[in-house]
């Protein structure tokens, strides 16, 4: 039920949720007065770089393995951290607090070298979250195949792992580095080489990055809803993959005030509209007690979240920060939410 060091998590606080963010930023977005239209303003409106293209399965099979992102998607790879050093590196700080200390959405733009981030806890929290998944299975991993095109699903996956592949190899080449000729990837911190077309994309993605994934993508038998299609995630507290795997995106969060009759078209018109140059991120915190990195469903962990503990002493709270991203994927129709969770001592 738990992994970490204690269960118990501060009730008054707020631990942030990039979709439920969306939900309610998509709604306030299409309340906006509607944009010009072309002529209005004298100008004529330029088509956007990076069009919204719907790619067949022959399509896709013609572009081949391993294609270039950058070009792709036009988000530029990360520059190289030539300083980094694994063994001293610690996570960016996280300083958004004002009094008194609210959350907001916090919506921006993603910085291309901080999509994904190592910092000196990489073996051993890649320790922790295999035992999670030995634990727990597909709470923690899997697909959902039940959509009109299931083969759009595997694709999202590979996209996944190609993007994760090239983004490593470009920030941090003196830890990774990629055979194209052979399609085999080389991590030097755990001294071992990856076969990635003869694994599993999600496999591939879990053994190098210790942070989660989860592909959402409309569904034509949906009336072309966005369902959580597949993922792999390790850091969720209070639920798991397992329970949320195959609901469309108003379901996530469970009953959400008023979605389906306000919300629910403006969230799907978000999605649709999102190119694949204009990734966005979001960054949330809370404060724990101790190390808690997944709290599936249920429990009595719930019961001492639910109460103020007056014995807690400050020594034994800890900063837990989660940085969440959502990026278009070019090929599948899919879209990529990456979750990071870190945490920092008092």
């Amino acid at each position: 039920m738990v992994e970490g060091t204690h269960p118990y998590i501060l009730p008054i606080t707020f631990a942030g949720s990039l979709l439920l963010a969306f939900l309610v930023y998509t709604y306030s977005y299409a309340k906006r007065p509607p944009p010009l239209k072309p002529g209005q303003d004298g100008t004529e409106k330029p088509p956007p770089p990076y069009p919204l293209k719907i790619y067949t399965q022959q399509q896709i099979t013609s572009i081949g393995r391993y294609p270039n992102y950058e070009a792709l998607t036009g988000v530029p790879l990360p520059t190289p951290y030539e300083s980094f050093n694994i063994t001293t590196a610690k996570p960016r700080p996280y300083r958004p607090f004002r009094w008194a200390y609210h959350q907001t959405m916090a919506l921006t733009k993603l910085e291309p070298d901080w999509w994904l981030e190592l910092e000196s806890t990489y073996s051993t929290r890649l320790l922790q979250r295999h035992r999670i998944l030995e634990k727990y299975g597909k709470k923690i991993m899997d697909r959902y195949l039940g959509i009109t095109d299931p083969w759009r699903v595997k694709v999202a996956c590979t996209e996944v792992m190609e993007m994760v592949i090239q983004f490593l190899c470009a920030r941090y080449p003196q830890y990774f580095s990629f055979d194209c000729d052979k399609f085999v990837l080389r991590n030097g911190i755990l001294g071992r080489e990856f076969g990635v077309y003869e694994m599993d994309p999600l496999d591939v993605v879990f053994e190098n990055v210790p942070e989660d994934f989860a592909i959402v993508m409309p569904d034509g038998g949906k009336g072309g809803k966005y369902v959580f299609v597949a993922g792999v995630i390790c850091s969720s507290v209070g639920w798991d993959l397992g329970e949320k795997i195959g609901r469309v995106i108003g379901e996530i969060h469970g009953v959400v005030p008023e979605y389906e009759e306000k919300m629910g078209k403006s969230m799907d018109r978000y999605f649709s509209k999102l190119t694949t140059d204009k990734p966005i991120q979001r960054g949330s915190w809370d404060i724990v007690v101790g190390e808690p990195l997944f709290l599936c469903a249920g429990g009595a962990h719930e019961k001492l979240r639910s109460r103020q503990d007056a014995n807690i002493k400050e020594d034994d709270l800890t900063l837990r920060v989660d940085w969440q991203t959502l990026r278009r994927l070019p090929l599948s129709g899919g879209y990529s939410i990456q979750l990071q969770s870190a945490v920092h001592a008092g």
